[in-house]
């Protein structure tokens, strides 16, 4: 039973296991009394994908469980932890080169293949010409792909550093004169990030439309709150006609007085 003071109680944990220890305590995302003990899944993966231990958790529930966890008990998934969103996101253009070749030649293939459906990637100031030669569909020899790459580059620096999906199409249409599949584009990116503001009907209970929301995969947070709206949602939208938006709109149609939408830039 390690307690996280240097950030070592997973990692204690691990070699009291190797050293023969016949019970480990662990928790999700690792809360406990003050900052917290070892993690189920930092201890659980590297028993078994490093030292070949399976101690018989179904790691395919996990990214699930903690998603549900960290929304129920209002603890957002730290950066740092190896099943959060940043875990991930590729950024930088020569590891995206290596993630659209050979995946497991930059993510270990067991976390590939347990823990990570597939990588998504940002477009920034340092994106890979490989990346938008395969997404699309053009040869990675092909100046076009180079030329693209550095025009997304230049309005990422237009736009702090970083740019959304609606840019990335825009410049792929100026410059190659194509439109990219927009399910494509949700695999290769992930979605928007968006918030939600809902005024509600007072005869609808916000805490029930609250537990159906926490269990979508595509939501961050949910925050019931006063004034004008009852409900802030934070997730992702997808670039699908069942986006986190539209079904919002659609379920839950006759709770809804009002709706505000933001997309994060």
């Amino acid at each position: 039973h390690f307690h996280n003071d240097y950030g070592m109680a997973s990692a204690n944990t691990v070699e009291a296991v190797l050293a023969g220890a016949d019970e480990a305590h662990v928790t999700v995302m690792g809360v406990g009394d003050r900052n917290g003990i070892a993690d189920l899944y930092e201890v659980v993966a590297v028993l078994e994908d490093i030292h070949g231990i399976d101690l018989g958790v179904d790691r395919s529930k996990l990214n699930s469980l903690y998603s549900y966890f960290s929304k129920v008990a209002g603890l957002r998934l730290p950066w740092r932890h190896p099943l959060s969103e940043e875990a991930r996101t590729i950024r930088a253009g020569v590891h995206q080169s290596m993630a659209v070749e050979k995946p497991e030649g930059y993510m270990p293939e067991k976390k590939l293949r347990h823990d990570v459906e597939n990588p998504v990637f940002e477009i920034g100031v340092y994106a890979s010409h490989k990346l938008i030669a395969y997404l699309t569909g053009l040869p990675p020899t092909d100046p076009k792909a180079r030329s693209t790459t550095e025009a997304l580059a230049r309005k990422a620096r237009e736009k702090n550093g970083r740019l959304s999906i609606s840019d990335i199409k825009e410049v792929l249409k100026d410059e190659l004169g194509i439109e990219v599949d927009n399910n494509r584009l949700s695999r290769f990116f992930g979605g928007e990030k968006v918030y939600i503001l809902a005024k509600l009907n007072p005869r609808f209970d916000p805490a029930k439309i609250y537990e159906t929301l926490i269990s979508w995969d595509d939501v961050e947070s949910v925050d019931e709150v006063y004034g004008d709206a009852d409900l802030v949602v934070v997730g992702r939208m997808r670039l699908s006609s069942q986006n986190l938006v539209e079904r919002f709109r659609d379920i839950f149609a006759e709770a809804i007085d009002d709706l505000k939408v933001l997309v994060a830039d």
